[in-house]
């Protein structure tokens, strides 16, 4: 009689399916347990805590330095738009040549009248600036005055006067239509007055009057000429098409 003998390996496990015995892989091959990955998760996500510090703790510092950066720039612009800065010398130099330019684009100034009085090295943008900053001091010093932040730059201050430009156009604009429709009723009221009366009300315009209102229009909305040219084009070949279409059927 033979005795069966049962070998355990300590580094295989047995799975028993239908009857057949299949030798399985490794343990190690089979991946971790229920315990190693709960570590393999925790160390994980302790990984992802220390990344999120560490970017929490760089954004701070960067923070920091900018607000720095920040207000030595705006004491900086504070010393360049005094009496005596920077940029109140170029731009007072700079309105000097423009008065004696004789280019006829307005405050251009010749490469060779730059170069002689050693100007032409420094930054376009910054002449630019300088020179707009001369010429319109009380309304730059207005908005400065009148903000709720600093400026560090000239170009700042511009591009907040086209702001405020620009919302002023939108705010008259509006007012406008207000005032056109306040007209049109009172028009109204006056019209049913013409029938009884037999007073003449008419309220026709002339081509000069359109003109004007087209013209007060355009400037309201920060328009130019050739932006309405393009548009009464479209308008008139559409109209065109239409009427030809219409001739055909």
């Amino acid at each position: 009689m033979k005795t069966a003998t049962n070998k355990t390996a300590t580094n295989k496990t047995t799975i028993t399916n239908k009857g057949k015995t299949v030798m399985a892989n490794t343990i190690a091959d089979l991946g971790p347990d229920d315990n190693q990955q709960a570590i393999v998760d925790k160390q994980d996500k302790t990984a992802e805590i220390l990344t999120m510090e560490t970017r929490a703790a760089e954004g701070k510092a960067l923070l920091q330095e900018w607000k720095s950066k920040d207000k030595k720039a705006q004491k900086e612009f504070t010393q360049d738009i005094s009496e005596t800065g920077f940029d109140t010398r170029l731009g007072n130099l700079l309105n000097v040549l423009v008065s004696e330019s004789t280019l006829k684009r307005e405050n251009t100034i010749s490469r060779k009248t730059l170069t002689a009085n050693n100007l032409y090295e420094i930054h376009k943008g910054r002449r630019s600036s300088a020179l707009w900053f001369v010429q319109y001091k009380d309304t730059a010093l207005d908005i400065i005055n009148n903000a709720k932040t600093g400026f560090t730059s000239i170009d700042a201050v511009y591009n907040e006067h086209l702001k405020i430009k620009k919302q002023s156009a939108a705010d008259e604009a509006a007012l406008n239509a207000e005032d056109n429709d306040s007209d049109s009723d009172a028009e109204e009221i006056e019209t049913d007055d013409s029938v009884i009366g037999g007073v003449d009300m008419d309220t026709s315009k002339t081509i000069e009057e359109i003109a004007t209102d087209v013209l007060e229009q355009l400037k309201a909305n920060d328009l130019q000429i050739v932006d309405l040219f393009a548009a009464l084009t479209k308008v008139v070949a559409k109209a065109e098409t239409i009427a030809v279409n219409k001739l055909a059927a």
